[in-house]
Formats: C-alpha cells, structure tokens, sequence
C-alpha cells in the first residue's frame, strides 16, 4: 500500500490528525496547540511552538502577517465545560501586543459574552469550536471528508480490512455466483 516509509509516515500523521478532529473533547492540553498549528502549517504559515508557560501557545507567521495564539482545549461535557472569560482575553491581548503579534484566541470550549464584548473592543479573534471547523476547512477540507465518511462507516459497524488493515469491509452479494463475499470500501480487494 506504501511506496516508502515517507508516504507511510504521512499517511499516520493524517490519520492523527483525523482522530483529534473527531475526539475534539478529548485532546490534551498539550496535543492542543501541536494540532492547531499543524492546521496553520497546512495553510502556509510558518509555526513555532512555544513551550513556556504564558498565555501564547504558538506563534505563526505568513509573509508580513505575524500572530500570537493562545490554543485551549475545553470539553464540551456538562460537568467539565469551562468558559473563557474577559479577563483571560485581556490578559492574552497585552502578551501578544508585546510581542507585536496579532492576537487569536482559539477554544473548543465557549467564551463569556463579557469576553467577546472586549475582544471585539481589543482587537482579539475568537474562535470556538465551530471556527476551529472553519479553520480545519481552510487548511485542508479533504480532512473534513474524511472524517464525515469514517463517521458514516463506523456507524454501520464494519469489521476492518485483512488486506490493507485500514479500510471497512461491506458483505456484498455476487449475482454472478449467487454467493456473499466482503469486499474493502478502500482497497477495493475481496476477502
């Protein structure tokens, strides 16, 4: 299925960031930041990873556009559901001013309507988790596909392929010999 180690490579790391996409709630803190940025490489920017602990998560940088972004990870589950309030956008804002950055604030979690109000005031974006969508869609929408179609296909319990291990095989019916055999939605071979 892989040509060389290089293909198989950036096969897993998409099927990574597949995984992230669609356990949103579930990614750490830490894995957080790595994934946005992945999203802002894809789009041409220029990303590096800031391990200190502040308020700015990762700055990215595209031709004389320069951001400071500041990536959170909140889970949308009612007992563990976080709200990012106007003070953690301010508070961010003045970090990234300092360092003569455009400010982003990106969440999967919600902000308070105090923190938009200001934002809008300060000059902070806000994304929340339907812009992290948008944004995944700007950086790479076949993501988004894939995504959409390992969600149809998962539903309907399908057991993986023998041969490519990564697809689903789908009992099918062959009229030609009036028998059953499963065939690969991916790899297209017959088991």
């Amino acid at each position: 299925m892989f040509t060389n180690n290089k293909n198989k490579s950036l096969y897993f790391e998409r099927m990574q960031m597949i995984d992230m996409i669609r356990n949103l709630d579930n990614i750490s803190y830490k894995e957080f930041p790595k994934f946005i940025g992945e999203l802002y490489n894809l789009m041409g920017y220029k990303v590096e990873l800031n391990e200190r602990m502040n308020n700015i998560d990762l700055y990215a940088s595209k031709f004389s556009e320069k951001l400071a972004i500041q990536a959170k990870a909140y889970s949308l589950n009612y007992n563990k559901s976080k709200a990012i309030n106007k003070r953690r956008v301010e508070s961010f804002a003045l970090q990234a001013r300092e360092k003569r950055k455009k400010p982003i604030y990106i969440t999967t979690g919600v902000y308070t309507n105090p923190a938009y109000i200001e934002a809008k005031k300060i000059g902070v974006t806000l994304f929340d988790r339907k812009n992290i969508f948008d944004l995944i869609s700007k950086a790479d929408p076949s993501l988004l596909v894939e995504v959409s179609y390992l969600e149809s296909v998962e539903k309907h319990d399908l057991k993986k392929c023998k041969h490519c291990k990564i697809g689903h095989a789908t009992k099918v019916y062959s009229e030609d010999t009036s028998k059953f055999y499963f065939i690969c939605m991916d790899c297209k071979k017959h088991t």
